[in-house]
């Protein structure tokens, strides 16, 4: 199902996975399947991705919340780490923008 290349592939391997486990009335699994076009790749190959893959996408975000969330964060102090990562990229790049204006590059001819 993982590897599907078309959609027909996938909604069959889907409709194994759900049959040999016995997940025909999970809600969880139900709501995953309505979101296959945002996760599933064969439902993404009409999209440009600049060269990304699936996986570099979601490992990207996880990069960029790396250390302000987690499994357990709440929607409530999800927005408040949110701004805290604005906050810590924008001193970050403040930073380097400082170190770059005052480093001088001796010159050698």
């Amino acid at each position: 199902m993982y590897e599907s290349l078309s959609v027909l592939d996938f909604e069959s391997g889907w409709r194994q996975l759900l049959n040999d486990h016995e997940l025909d009335n999970n809600d969880w699994w139900t709501t995953l399947y309505e979101e296959r076009k945002r996760w599933v790749p064969c439902y993404l190959k009409e999209h440009f991705w600049a060269g990304m893959f699936t996986t570099q996408r979601s490992e990207g975000l996880n990069a960029f919340f790396d250390g302000f969330i987690n499994s357990t964060t709440t929607l409530q102090q999800f927005v408040v780490q949110y701004e805290n990562v604005l906050r810590h990229k924008v001193e970050k790049e403040c930073e380097v923008d400082f170190a770059s204006l005052n480093t001088t590059i001796p010159c050698a001819t």
